[in-house]
């Protein structure tokens, strides 16, 4: 029986080719061919060997590993975003570590100080909840540890890609205009929350844009809502019911799920959908075509943004910029379906 493999150096030797081959062909350096490299990785994958990442990052000062931090997934909706990401940054020969902080500051800031100790070659937060001026974000951004937030919660941020949810709001209410609305009703949009306040200027921009009254034509119904899910989708649409008659017969929600918490409610009070009321989610969830009828969405463009965020923090031009404050907004992009008319 061989003897496993257990070093850069013994994998060389029993391909017969130089050591340093091998190791820029593991660790994903150009300057190899793609023959060469999927055949030293294949030798690896036989011999049992792996390269230490952590032991690399030792003698180097670096490691290939990216850290990232993850928020709640369902809230967040990052199914999508997890494997586009993983998928961006493993093509890129690094490494991504994922850690689940469920919306807690304390653990975003634990997952910090432990990438920092990994020596993380970049660290990627979706969703962030700290603020610009958080020690441990400072120290990074300050280190040759680069942070790039995806959506982060408050304004301020270096290094931030963002969807851009003003002019998806635009989007939505110029759609609606062009169908014969001229009033809507905005599902759990509130002006309080960082996502909120941007929906909330896409809607004023797009009210001067085509000559509708902010407060007489947009109606923000959120208040008994505290969770953005089916339940409050159905929860909000109850109290859309209770609305003086004629009621707005155009409903832009926060996002898909409660966009279809709604529509199912509506349903079952006889409201038809599009005929007596349209509707428009957010997110393009998976489920959105298959909805009775297929729900109108605003789409984020999930890939265009994880490959922005990943370009930004390994690719040489993302490199090389300056640290902004001005995020890179990703447009963003309505798809049409069944739930809206004229």
């Amino acid at each position: 029986m061989k003897s496993p493999v257990r070093s850069t150096s013994e994998l060389a030797a029993a391909l017969g080719i130089s050591r340093w081959t091998v190791s820029r062909a593991l660790n994903g350096h150009p300057g190899i061919s793609p023959e060469t490299t999927k055949r030293i990785r294949e030798a690896a994958r036989r011999h049992g060997f792996a390269p230490s990442v952590l032991g690399r990052g030792l003698r180097t000062g670096k490691t290939t590993i990216i850290g990232v931090c993850l928020p709640d997934l369902v809230d967040y909706f990052l199914t999508s975003k997890i494997s586009r990401l993983q998928d961006a940054i493993e093509s890129r020969g690094f490494h991504p570590v994922m850690q689940m902080t469920n919306g807690s500051e304390e653990r975003e800031e634990a997952a910090l100080a432990n990438f920092a100790a990994m020596h993380c070659a970049g660290v990627i937060s979706i969703a962030s909840k700290l603020k610009p001026t958080n020690p441990g974000l400072r120290g990074l951004d300050s280190s040759s540890i680069s942070v790039v937030k995806i959506d982060p919660l408050h304004s301020g941020h270096i290094r931030v890609v963002a969807s851009n949810r003003v002019l998806a709001m635009q989007e939505a209410l110029t759609h609606l205009h062009e169908l014969g609305h001229r009033r809507i009703v905005a599902l759990g949009i509130r002006p309080d929350t960082a996502y909120g306040q941007q929906r909330v200027v896409g809607l004023q921009t797009a009210c001067q844009k085509l000559g509708w009254k902010w407060k007489r034509d947009v109606q923000l119904l959120n208040a008994s809502v505290i969770d953005d899910d089916f339940d409050a989708g159905a929860a909000l649409a109850k109290e859309y019911l209770e609305q003086p008659t004629p009621r707005a017969r155009a409903i832009v929600a926060i996002n898909d799920r409660v966009a279809l918490g709604a529509m199912r409610v509506l349903q079952a009070h006889g409201l038809k959908v599009p005929k007596d009321v349209s509707i428009i989610g957010y997110d393009n969830a998976d489920f959105s075509p298959y909805a009775a009828p297929s729900l109108t969405s605003i789409d984020p463009q999930v890939s265009e943004l994880i490959d922005a965020a990943v370009a930004l923090l390994l690719d040489e031009s993302g490199r090389k910029k300056a640290p902004s404050t001005t995020p890179t907004l990703i447009p963003t992009r309505l798809v049409v379906r069944d739930s809206t008319g004229a």
